[in-house]
């Protein structure tokens, strides 16, 4: 998918307040993870180690949202960066980032009409697609070939749906996650989630439905996922091939669920947990730790079940 794309001059910041001295004058384009960091990019850092540190010698020309510890990093990262320093990092990013979509905000988007649908800017439709009256489709998205989205859907931007994908009605993929940091005085700040949605080839998504875009990098649906009408899946998660979701299931933002794996009606995986492949999470269970490869759980909180 591509990056959620801005020109930000990180110079620019002094005059906010957010930071104090900026000693570089680059033009960051786009944010990144510290999982997937990229150069000419926004990121921040929440705990400093050898891996990230590794992962961060490449990086050329970026902004790095650093944590106050003990930690030196190499000369060459220093050098090649511009790297701030705060006790909260996650908040931070929240502001900056708040900031630079603000400044950079359009406000003429155009947007065209298909079958009484809104149609916005950048959006590429394949061959054979029926999109229903009373959809809203967002810049930046691709619609594969034979794909159908029913009356009342939203596909916001960054979505990108590959072929033979069926949406329900009145669904919304690519919605802003429930992501915030709070300051000292217990202001909330959204954290803007970017990352959009990508959903695999043959997929069948049900109605009133709602997927979360990513923060920074993407929500993933694999291929082959059935879900059912009323569910919901949070910002990050990734659902990997063949997964069955029964109505009323929660995914958790965050988390990875394996392969081939069940979720009964009602049932719940917490933020941040993975779900082993082959597994059956029962009606009404709540999942509120890790689940291994070819496990059955029932209950609350969910439990091995023998059969």
């Amino acid at each position: 998918m591509k990056k959620f794309e801005f020109q930000y001059n990180i110079k620019d910041l002094e005059q906010t307040g957010l930071c104090s001295k900026i000693a570089n004058k680059f033009i960051i384009k786009h944010v990144a993870s510290i999982t997937n960091p990229d150069s000419y990019s926004l990121m921040f850092v929440q705990k400093l180690n050898k891996k990230i540190e590794n992962k961060l010698l490449n990086v050329l020309e970026s902004l790095i949202i650093l944590p106050i510890q003990k930690w030196e990093l190499p000369k060459e990262i220093l050098e090649n960066n511009e790297c701030i320093y705060t006790e909260n990092p996650r908040l931070q990013y929240a502001k900056i980032f708040s900031h630079i979509l603000q400044k950079q905000r359009k406000n003429d988007s155009k947007y065209k009409m298909i079958n009484n649908s809104r149609v916005g800017e950048n959006v590429t439709i394949g061959e054979n697609v029926e999109i229903e009256p009373f959809c809203v489709i967002e810049n930046n998205s691709i619609i594969g070939n034979n794909c159908i989205i029913r009356s009342g859907t939203k596909v916001c931007s960054n979505v990108e749906l590959a072929n033979n994908v069926i949406i329900g009605e009145n669904s919304v993929i690519g919605s802003q996650g429930f992501g915030f940091e709070r300051d000292t005085s217990g202001k909330a700040y959204r954290l803007p989630h970017v990352g959009g949605v990508t959903i695999d080839q043959n997929v069948e998504i049900g109605a009133r439905c709602t997927i979360n875009s990513g923060t920074i990098d993407p929500t993933i649906i694999g291929r082959n996922v059935m879900i059912d009408d009323n569910v919901f899946i949070g910002h990050n998660a990734i659902v990997k091939e063949g997964c069955t979701i029964v109505g009323n299931a929660v995914i958790g933002g965050s988390s990875v669920i394996g392969e081939d794996t069940y979720f009964g009606p009602n049932s719940y995986i917490m933020n941040g947990k993975r779900v082993g492949r082959n597994c059956k999470i029962g009606v009404g269970s709540i999942a509120i730790k890790n689940i291994s490869d070819e496990t059955t759980v029932f209950g609350f909180p969910a439990k091995i079940l023998k059969l």
